[in-house]
């Protein structure tokens, strides 16, 4: 989910790819913070799903730097890691927000992320129908019914779409 890659059309070798800001990487922040670390990621959605978005929280975390700055982008733990995920800690105490709203308000940055990127830097260029997602993401159910919300009409799909692992589409790629 952090990582888009666009092909423009089969006949067109024109490929942009880059990232789009945190992926799961503060859902996972997140989740192993509340749990104690017993988990390290939000299985199937679950934590997400007993939340809701806080508005203020999310504004803040979208006034991020990165979202804006125009391709080609690369990111990781040294952006959207733990130095972020205590800055929305402290938000979050402040506000005194249940950990499963974080991990809702996390993941609905994570969509928004994604979605304002493309809004951004792929549709003016680009007209796509689908938008596979591939990795941890693929794994939450909460996260694809947000991004199915979000990005329609455009189909969001899995790599078991085509028939192909998802676990072990880094392998097949490779």
């Amino acid at each position: 989910i952090a990582n888009v890659s666009v092909l423009a059309a089969p006949d067109v070798m024109q490929t942009l790819a880059f990232d789009t800001g945190p992926g799961n990487m503060l859902i996972d922040e997140a989740v192993r913070h509340y749990t104690g670390g017993a988990q390290h990621y939000d299985a199937e959605g679950q934590m997400a799903a007993q939340g809701k978005v806080h508005p203020e929280l999310l504004a803040s975390l979208l006034q991020h730097p990165f979202l804006t700055q125009p391709p080609p982008k690369a990111t990781g733990r040294e952006t959207f890691g733990r130095g972020l995920w205590h800055t929305i800690l402290q938000q979050a105490e402040t506000l005194r927000l249940a950990p499963a709203d974080v991990v809702r308000t996390c993941t609905a940055f994570t969509v928004e992320a994604v979605a304002l990127n493309y809004e951004r830097f792929i549709f003016p260029r680009w007209s796509i129908q689908e938008v596979v997602v591939c990795g941890g993401g693929a794994d939450n159910p909460v996260l694809l019914r947000l991004l199915r919300e979000r990005l329609q009409p455009l189909a969001v799909t899995t790599p078991e779409t085509y028939g192909y692992p998802n676990a072990a589409l880094e392998a097949i790629l490779f």
